[in-house]
């Protein structure tokens, strides 16, 4: 009997409702397809990104470690793939639920790498602002200073739960995981610049311990590297 492997797509921006995706995994799908003859896959679209948004004005991780957590409960599964945002939405529910369910990271956002350096400017200038402002400024630094494309493009329950998420470090909730000898498997590009793996190394080194670095790849991995990633897939869940 085929092993059965739950994916979490990643945040991307070219895939949000107005532009009406085929699916979320539509641009990896050769990796869909090999991964598909050997597993039992399935790959639910994220709140927020169907064609109806959740009725709050915003989501944090941890109302999406409760909607993982319900989509599990229909079924039964041997692993959870997380690609990129859908790696952080897997490890903070594994976190939270002490969970051993076999977990696959791919370029995960545990923790992200920003270049601009206006970035960082405005993220220690937030800091001196007052609380109740800080979502404004955010909204429009994102929006109309950097342009950023995961802002302008989204819907408002996508702007807003942007803007809760994309800072937050899960490093030590990943920490916590290894402690835990949860089967976990790290899978990057060398290429990276989006969740670059020596950025995490940095900040985790035992993570380097569960982490298989691809030569001549970066972020869209499973895009660039199919085959690849689907024979280490299958010889991890042997």
């Amino acid at each position: 009997m085929k092993k059965k492997i739950l994916l979490l797509h990643g945040w991307d921006w070219r895939k949000y409702p107005k532009f009406v995706p085929l699916h979320q995994w539509e641009n990896r799908q050769k990796f869909m397809d090999l991964l598909g003859e050997q597993f039992v896959i399935e790959f639910p679209t994220i709140p927020g990104f169907s064609s109806t948004s959740p009725v709050e004005e915003s989501w944090g991780l941890g109302d999406y470690s409760d909607w993982l957590g319900e989509v599990l409960s229909k079924s039964n599964y041997d692993a959870i793939l997380g690609q990129s945002f859908g790696g952080a939405i897997a490890a903070h529910w594994v976190y939270e639920t002490k969970s051993l369910l076999p977990l696959i990271l791919i370029s995960p956002a545990i923790v992200r790498d920003y270049k601009a350096p206006k970035v960082y400017t405005h993220t220690k200038l937030s800091k001196l602002l007052p609380a109740f402002c800080r979502d404004f400024v955010r909204n429009v630094f994102l929006r109309f200073v950097i342009r950023n494309h995961n802002h302008i493009h989204g819907s408002s329950f996508l702007r807003k739960t942007y803007r809760r998420i994309v800072g937050v470090d899960l490093s030590e909730e990943l920490r916590d995981i290894l402690s835990r000898r949860t089967a976990t498997w790290i899978i990057f590009g060398k290429n990276d610049t989006a969740t670059p793996p020596s950025l995490l190394f940095a900040r985790l080194p035992e993570a380097e311990d569960v982490s298989i670095v691809i030569q001549n790849a970066g972020h869209n991995i499973l895009g660039e590297k199919p085959e690849e990633i689907v024979q280490l897939i299958s010889k991890l869940l042997k």
